[in-house]
C-alpha cells in the first residue's frame, strides 16, 4: 500500500498471480482513500514500465594513490506506457478531492515483443516490470506514489518453430577412442517436463569410464553483463566406474517446475534500446580415467513459456505453484534498502532523460 499522512493507495490487478504474457492486457482497479479535508492534484497517472538493470566496474585512484574498483549501477528503460486516470476538466486548474474512497478501472496493453523478467526486481542484474501510480501534486508538495511488480514472459511455444520437436542425434570421440552417441526426441521443453533420450558408449580399449554428468545451464546477457547458472546438474546411472566395451541405456531427468525465463533474444526497445538474451545448453560430460581424456557434448535447448496459444493452462499452473515475483534468484548484487521506490516519474515520462542509478 502506498501512503502518506493523507492518502492511501491500493493497486488491485484482475489477475492474482501478477504473471502476464507479452501482448496481453494488464487490467485492474485502483482504490484510493483520502483522509484529510481536501487534496489538490495536478493529475493522476498510471505508468507501466519495463527496465533492464546491470552493473559495471571502474578503477578509481584515491588521493593517497590507493586504487580500488567501484561498482556502477545502470538502468535502461525500454518500456514506458502512460495512462491518465484523471486530469482537471477544462477551465479548472487542479483536481480537488474531499475525504472518502475513490476507485478507477485501468487497462494497459503490453507490447507483443518483450524480454522475460529476470532475477528478483531489486537485484542486479535484472529485467523487471512494474505498475506505478502517481498522484501528481502541485510542484511545491511531494507526490504520492504506489508501485507493483509484475512478471512478464514472451510467449514461446512449439508452434513458432517447426524444427524444435524433431528428433536429434549427436556423437563425439576422445583421444582413447571412447565414443558417446545419443539421441533425443526433441530439444524444446516446458518447465516441469522430462528430458529423455538414449545414450550409447563404445569403449574399444576398455578404458575406465568413471561417470557421465548431465547439466542444463541457463545463460543470460543484459547489455554488457553476462551470467550463467546451473538449472540441473546430475550424474546419470548409465555409467559408474565401468570398462565395458559397449554400454547402452536410457536417461530421464526432470526440469525443475520453476518459472524459468524462456529462451529469447531481445535487442530493441520503445524509447531506449536494450540487449537481453536468454538461452540454455544441455551438456553431457564424460569422465574417463587418464590425462586429457574427459570430453563433453553441448546441445542448445529451448525453454518454452507456453505449450499452445492459450495462456490459461500456464497461468493456472503459475497460480497454483508460484507466488508472485518468484523468479529464480541468480543475484550478482542485492540492494537491500527497500525504502526507495522505482525510478521517479520524471525519469519515465521524458524519453530523453538518462536514467541514473537509484539505490533500492
Amino acid at each position: 500500500m502506498g501512503s502518506n499522512h493523507s492518502v492511501q493507495i491500493n493497486i488491485h490487478p484482475d489477475r492474482a498471480n501478477l504473471f502476464y504474457f507479452a501482448g496481453e492486457t494488464v487490467s485492474g482497479t485502483i482504490n484510493v482513500h483520502i483522509n484529510e479535508e481536501h487534496i489538490k492534484l495536478d493529475e493522476i497517472i498510471l505508468l507501466l514500465a519495463g527496465e533492464s538493470g546491470y552493473t559495471t566496474t571502474r578503477a578509481v585512484t584515491d588521493s593517497n594513490g590507493t586504487m580500488r574498483r567501484d561498482t556502477e549501477y545502470h538502468t535502461i528503460s525500454f518500456l514506458k506506457s502512460r495512462m491518465i486516470i484523471e486530469s482537471p476538466p477544462l477551465g479548472q486548474k487542479y483536481l480537488i478531492y474531499n475525504p472518502g474512497d475513490y476507485s478507477w478501472r485501468f487497462d494497459i496493453p503490453l507490447p507483443s515483443q518483450l524480454p522475460p523478467s529476470l532475477n528478483q526486481p531489486r537485484s542486479y542484474p535484472h529485467v523487471r516490470y512494474y505498475l506505478k501510480l502517481v498522484m501528481d501534486k502541485p510542484w511545491y508538495k511531494h507526490n504520492v506514489r504506489e508501485f507493483l511488480y509484475l512478471t512478464v514472459f514472451p510467449r514461446i511455444d512449439l508452434l513458432q518453430s517447426a524444427q524444435l520437436p524433431t528428433p536429434t542425434m549427436f556423437s563425439k570421440q576422445n583421444r582413447k577412442d571412447v565414443i558417446l552417441r545419443g539421441s533425443m526426441n526433441k530439444l524444446a521443453y516446458l518447465p516441469g517436463e522430462l528430458i529423455t533420450g538414449t545414450l550409447e558408449v563404445n569403449n574399444p580399449r576398455r578404458s575406465l569410464l568413471k561417470r557421465i554428468e548431465l547439466s542444463l545451464t541457463q545463460f543470460y546477457e543484459i547489455e554488457s553483463k553476462t551470467k550463467q547458472e546451473k538449472i540441473i546438474h546430475t550424474i546419470l546411472p548409465i555409467v559408474d566406474h565401468r570398462n565395458d566395451e559397449h554400454i547402452m541405456g536410457k536417461f530421464s531427468v526432470a526440469i525443475p517446475f520453476l518459472p524459468l525465463p524462456p529462451s529469447y533474444n531481445f535487442h530493441h526497445g520503445y524509447d531506449h534500446k536494450t540487449q537481453v538474451n536468454v538461452h540454455y545448453d544441455l551438456e553431457f560430460q564424460v569422465k574417463v580415467e587418464g590425462t586429457f581424456t574427459n570430453f563433453d557434448i553441448s546441445l542448445p535447448v529451448t525453454i518454452l513459456s507456453d505449450s499452445n496459444t492459450n495462456s490459461n493452462s500456464y497461468e493456472s499452473r503459475q497460480t497454483t505453484n508460484f507466488p508472485p515475483n518468484s523468479l529464480p534468484h541468480y543475484s550478482e548484487i542485492d540492494i537491500e534498502d527497500e525504502t526507495d521506490p522505482p525510478p521517479s516519474y520524471d525519469s519515465i515520462a521524458f524519453p530523453n532523460y538518462l536514467h541514473e542509478y537509484l539505490r533500492e
